[in-house]
């Protein structure tokens, strides 16, 4: 079964019309916001603080799907979800996997050489 990758680059690029510059500077700012949300996260999880969990991974999730950042998404839904439920373990079980593919998907992005796109 393949992998879905971290970041379908092509398919975000013709949706942004092949600009390069913008592409680059969407890449700059989640990059950029990347150590702020980790914190956040990390934070609500040592707290259990469900509602805010919810509005962290609502965001991320809106974010990543708008990168096309599909298994961040995923992750992300599926964190909103389970603080929604108020499932403690399922919220920590899911914070782990986003925080991973937060931390993963930062390194590709900053690893992408966008003008050879």
């Amino acid at each position: 079964m393949p992998t879905t990758p971290l970041l379908d680059t092509a398919q975000l690029l013709e949706r942004l019309e092949d600009d390069k510059e913008l592409l680059e500077e969407i890449f700059t700012v989640f990059i950029g916001e990347a150590p702020e949300r980790r914190t956040k996260i990390k934070a609500a999880l040592q707290g259990m603080d469900m509602d805010r969990m919810v509005q962290l991974a609502h965001s991320l999730k809106g974010a990543s799907g708008t990168l096309g950042a599909e298994p961040l998404r995923q992750a992300s839904s599926a964190l909103e979800t389970a603080a929604r439920a108020k499932d403690a373990g399922a919220v920590a079980a899911n914070a782990v996997r986003v925080l991973d593919l937060l931390a993963r998907t930062v390194e590709f992005m900053a690893g992408v050489e966008v003008a050879s796109l």
